[in-house]
């Protein structure tokens, strides 16, 4: 979904994607895994020049143990990620960026616990000879 305001505008996505994989256990079919990622974005054009995106994301995989050659793999897995990014176009080969981070993983508890985050300043330049 897009929405101008003048030289403003918003958009909107949602991506989802759903996977699994059936295998053939002893002459039965039974479910090896599912998989599903849930991924929303979110971009706002202050000017030509500025814009603000924000990102969400959450993948989750459940799995039947039982039919994995390794052992000890978990019966469930998720993560969930978020960022955050200012950029400002300072002329046609010049730009900022401020971005923020975060991801968390599903811990033994089954929660979902912060695993690390990032904050960053990037200034882009295009040298020309």
């Amino acid at each position: 979904m897009r929405k101008d305001y003048g030289k403003t505008s918003v958009r909107l996505r949602l991506d989802e994607a759903f996977s699994w994989v059936n295998v053939d256990a002893g002459g039965v079919e039974r479910r090896l895994f599912t998989a599903v990622v849930h991924r929303w974005k979110a971009t706002y054009n202050f000017t030509n020049r500025a814009f603000f995106r924000g990102i969400v994301q959450y993948i989750r995989q459940d799995r039947n143990p039982d039919l994995y050659v390794q052992q000890g793999l978990p019966k469930e897995d998720a993560a969930l990620s978020s960022s955050l990014l200012l950029a400002y176009k300072l002329n046609w080969q010049s730009v900022v960026f401020l971005g923020y981070g975060d991801n968390q993983a599903l811990n033994d508890q089954y929660e979902l616990a912060r695993h690390d985050r990032q904050l960053f300043l990037k200034i882009s330049y295009a040298f020309q000879r």
